[in-house]
């Protein structure tokens, strides 16, 4: 098993810290791990590694958005609201029509999820809805990298 997929199959692992450590990991890949790590958002039962994922795919940029536009079709309904959910930090205009979709879905968490990140795109308050990406979620996860930063230097010492 090389790297790559050691990474990817890391990224399920039980423990926080391994599953979440993939992800930032597989961030050197670039384009190569967007199907894995928006599998990871979508479908990941781990909130660190949900969280990491989404915050490298937004490094990693709009190779993500299409990826993410596509789940916003999948059959489960809780697949289709966490990529709505993601679609709104993420910040694209792109993603705009596919939501605007998601505001005539059969469940009401997919439609909540659209209304909210498309108040996000469009620059309209979002913390009052309760999106989890406000400034609070981004101090945290500054301190998980910062955690993380300084856990992987003292396993290379």
């Amino acid at each position: 098993m090389n790297e790559f997929e050691r990474l990817t199959t890391q990224l399920n692992d039980r423990d926080i810290w391994v599953s979440s450590d993939a992800a930032e990991e597989l961030e050197k890949y670039g384009e190569r791990a967007v199907e894995a790590l928006v599998e990871a958002v979508v479908t990941g039962k781990n909130a660190y590694v949900k969280r990491s994922s989404k915050f490298v795919l937004t490094r990693i940029g709009k190779a993500a958005l299409k990826p993410m536009v596509e789940k916003l079709k999948h059959e489960d309904a809780g697949v289709r609201a966490n990529a709505a959910r993601f679609l709104g930090p993420f910040n694209d205009e792109e993603a705009i029509e596919a939501l605007e979709e998601c505001l005539n879905d059969g469940h009401k968490a997919v439609r909540y999820a659209a209304e909210q990140s498309l108040f996000c795109i469009r620059g309209e308050p979002f913390d009052s809805f309760g999106l989890n990406t406000g400034p609070n979620e981004r101090k945290l996860y500054q301190l998980l990298r910062q955690q993380y930063e300084e856990r992987k230097k003292g396993l290379q010492n």
